[in-house]
């Protein structure tokens, strides 16, 4: 309400009739207010916060008609209930206040007991309206601080994301990230290990938000080497550092990240490159299988893994190992790439993917790319990705 008491302003030209009023609703303990007038009312109006106008019809200069009209045009009074009060009392007349904006009509003679039961019940909608108003005011700031955080979140996990391509012997990366409307939870980067080794890994954490996002970013801590979970560290019983293999650096995120301590479970592919020899060892935790691509457009699934990450349970991973030879390519990708549906809920599907990935013409990624992104328009006109889209390419070169 506009007061401690609710502002009900009585507009009547007949001081008989503002007396009877005033006289009827000063048992409850409302804030009274007088208009002569159209006119004088809109002053009122544009001083006083009001929670109820009991407006007559027939007034000297603009009628009752007009005041609610221009009441209603002001933003401050466009839910303020507004009740007629008239000696004419034909359904024309009703109907007339109604379209102006008007609540109510009250026909003169009054009926004390009536109008006290109009007032509450206007009284208590206005109440309501009122409490619904800033209850919905919360929620939009909620919301702006929400998307705010959002943002926040989607700039960090795109920071944790590699900002040039590396140079390897032997090998080129390239790649697309294409994040959904939400803050998703792919992940992806290319590890220095040692002077011939590199480290790759893509992962999508379950789920988005905040909350996926910041799995995201411990997760691209752990696999830092720096911190030990994928280069065993020299110590003085093993004055050299070993390089873990893919199976035993999952071992270690499961056991670093539990789905019961998360919330979250994520997928993973992670990868160890030879520069030396061109061999790839390689393991997918429930991941989508790369696919490895030869230059004469055969193609195979690297499909050696075992299941998601954080179970708790004794999980038992594969691992598998391929030679690259020039001009082969494996590409990393993570589900969001091909579970987009259509209108008819169909799915466009890994199958789809793999042919476009494997007819490659001699295209690089950026045609490619390209060429999906228009396959997946085709499919599904209109359609906004659900997840993350991550796409990596390893292709081998000469050297």
């Amino acid at each position: 309400m506009g007061s401690t008491k609710p502002s009900i302003l009585i507009v009547d030209d007949f001081a008989v009739n503002r007396k009877l009023l005033k006289g009827l609703l000063s048992r409850e303990p409302y804030l009274l207010l007088e208009s002569v007038s159209g006119e004088e009312a809109l002053e009122v109006a544009s001083k006083e916060e009001l929670d109820l106008v009991l407006l007559d019809v027939v007034l000297p200069g603009i009628d009752g008609y007009e005041v609610c009209r221009r009441l209603r045009a002001q933003s401050q009074h466009e839910d303020v209930p507004i009740v007629f009060i008239s000696i004419k009392s034909e359904v024309n007349e009703k109907v007339k206040g109604l379209e102006v904006g008007g609540n109510d009509f009250l026909s003169k003679p009054f009926d004390g007991s009536e109008v006290l039961a109009r007032v509450k019940t206007h009284l208590k909608v206005r109440e309501l309206t009122q409490s619904l108003k800033r209850a919905n005011h919360h929620l939009r700031d909620k919301q702006r601080q929400l998307e705010k955080d959002l943002a926040s979140a989607a700039l960090i996990q795109r920071s944790l994301l590699p900002n040039c391509a590396p140079d390897i012997s032997g090998l080129e990366v390239t790649w697309k990230f294409e994040p959904s409307t939400k803050v998703g939870g792919d992940i992806f980067n290319a590890l220095r290990l040692d002077e011939t080794h590199w480290g790759f890994f893509v992962a999508d954490v379950s789920g988005h938000g905040i909350s996926s996002a910041m799995v995201t970013v411990s997760l691209s801590q752990t696999l830092s080497p720096q911190y030990g979970n994928i280069v065993k560290k020299k110590t003085l019983d093993h004055p050299h550092h070993r390089i873990k293999s893919p199976v035993e650096v999952f071992k270690e995120l499961d056991r670093l990240y539990p789905v019961d301590r998360f919330d979250k479970s994520f997928t993973a592919c992670y990868m160890v490159y030879d520069a030396d020899t061109g061999q790839l060892d390689y393991s997918n935790a429930a991941h989508p299988p790369p696919l490895l691509v030869r230059p004469d457009g055969s193609s195979k699934k690297l499909e050696a893994g075992g299941s998601f990450l954080g179970l708790g349970i004794d999980l038992v991973f594969e691992q598998d190992t391929v030679k690259l030879e020039p001009g082969d390519r494996v590409y990393v990708y993570t589900d969001g790439l091909y579970e987009i549906f259509n209108s008819r809920e169909e799915e466009f599907g890994l199958e789809r993917l793999n042919e476009l990935l494997a007819s490659r013409d001699g295209v690089d990624l950026d045609e490619l790319w390209t060429k999906i992104k228009a396959e997946l328009a085709d499919f599904a006109p209109g359609a906004l990705p659900r997840d993350d889209i991550t796409l990596v390419c390893l292709e081998a070169k000469e050297e």
